[in-house]
């Protein structure tokens, strides 16, 4: 199965909710946080490896 995080612009709390519910494993708003965005794709390597 493949894990996609969503970068989006569309940051309305609706939003968030709807991609999570369709699928994805992260939903992250911009303007990018930088930090969190790494966090979110190393936590998502770090699953993968078990």
């Amino acid at each position: 199965m493949t894990s996609v995080i969503a970068v989006s612009a569309n940051a309305m709390p609706r939003d968030i909710e709807h991609g999570k519910e369709k699928g994805f494993v992260d939903y992250i708003t911009k303007p990018i946080n930088v930090t969190r965005f790494f966090a979110a794709v190393n936590e998502l390597f770090e699953s993968k490896k078990d």
